[in-house]
């Protein structure tokens, strides 16, 4: 599977401190993905008002979500040195700096209908280069039009997310990012945040994965591209399931080197047989498979065989309304005997009394 535009992965800690993670976003998210019906396509410089000066300073990324919590980076070592880099600037003139892996300059301006957010648009995309000694700004080519959404949650914290001009809401499966002003506490931060257990035994981020190579604490020395890896490996797992083997493949096919995706995969936190369990309920979702038929699914998708039976034990399927399911499929593409159909199911990886019961019941 290839997936070419989307979107933290700590689940083991989370599951830790709060329990199963829920697939759903929670009121959290709910914050920072309100309808917008204005589209800013056209923003210019203008006088601000005092509500939206309040906006104006320096910050840092200070949470993120992930699944509808809310993260503190800071609770967690890893986590402040993928972020420590990303930072905003907003200027009282209009202007704006967001600097990330590549930066964004442009124009901010107050939406009309809401004073407590902000729509920046992106003049130029840039990045620094180092040219005769001198740090010197590069433009770089983006046909992307870069908006972002920013809202005031309160005096010391924004929430930014991109922005999508032509429908004015966020854009689809992005999450929003947390920013608190330098050197001051977030309030909300600290009132809403979700606590990270880093002392989860066996099952902690850089703990060993079975049959894949144990992963190491992510070094502090680690490259830009292994940050960069990382930071990426995180959206992918808070959009879907993915194999130890499929995320490094993944990861390869964005343009990662090898090592950069190795590096991500062992140090994403993820527990590869939830993974597995959380992709059988992918696939469960639009078609009916076997009890063997999902685990060959599962081995296809870079799962090993014993995080792939783990996944499927663990998927809460019910297998005789998988084949009845399965033959309901099958009758409306074409026309089968009972005992072709039978075999069929069988042929699927059902057994004979699944398959028989399916179809007594179907036909």
């Amino acid at each position: 599977m290839k997936i070419k535009n989307i979107g933290l992965a700590i689940l083991l800690m989370l599951s830790s401190a709060c329990g199963t993670t829920s697939n759903s976003e929670d009121s959290h998210f709910s914050q920072n993905s309100s309808d917008i019906s204005e589209k800013s396509t056209n923003i210019q410089t203008e006088e601000k008002t005092d509500d939206a000066k309040d906006v104006a300073g320096s910050w840092k990324v200070g949470g993120i979500y992930y699944k509808g919590y809310l993260i503190d980076v800071s609770d967690d070592a890893r986590l402040s040195d993928l972020y420590d880099t990303t930072l905003l600037t907003i200027n009282d003139d209009g202007t704006f700096v967001y600097l990330k892996q590549f930066n964004n300059k442009g124009k901010w301006n107050e939406k009309k209908d809401d004073p407590t957010s902000f729509i920046l648009k992106t003049d130029y995309v840039f990045r620094y280069a180092l040219e005769n000694g001198e740090l010197k700004e590069k433009e770089v080519d983006s046909d992307s039009d870069n908006q972002f959404i920013a809202t005031l949650l309160d005096d010391n914290t924004i929430s930014l997310s991109e922005y999508d001009s032509f429908t004015g809401k966020p854009k689809a499966n992005e999450s929003p990012i947390l920013f608190v002003r330098e050197d001051v506490s977030s309030t909300y931060l600290a009132n809403n945040k979700t606590p990270l257990n880093n002392n989860s035994g066996n099952t902690s981020p850089g703990s060993q994965t079975e049959n894949n190579t144990p992963s190491s604490k992510p070094s502090t020395n680690a490259t830009t591209g292994e940050k960069n890896a990382l930071r990426k490996a995180y959206d992918y797992l808070n959009y879907t399931a993915f194999s130890y083997e499929g995320l490094i493949e993944q990861l390869e096919f964005e343009g990662y080197s090898h090592s950069e995706a190795k590096y991500a995969a062992d140090n994403c936190g993820a527990d590869w047989k939830e993974q597995a369990a959380q992709k059988a309920l992918d696939y469960l979702d639009y078609s009916a498979f076997s009890y063997s038929g999902l685990i060959e699914q599962l081995e296809y998708e870079g799962f090993t065989t014993s995080e792939a039976t783990y996944g499927v034990d663990n998927c809460g399927a019910n297998w005789n309304d998988q084949a009845r399911q399965k033959a309901k499929d099958y009758l409306e593409f074409s026309s089968f005997s009972k005992k072709e159909l039978i075999d069929q199911l069988i042929f699927e990886g059902f057994t004979k009394s699944q398959a028989e019961s399916a179809v007594n019941d179907v036909y």
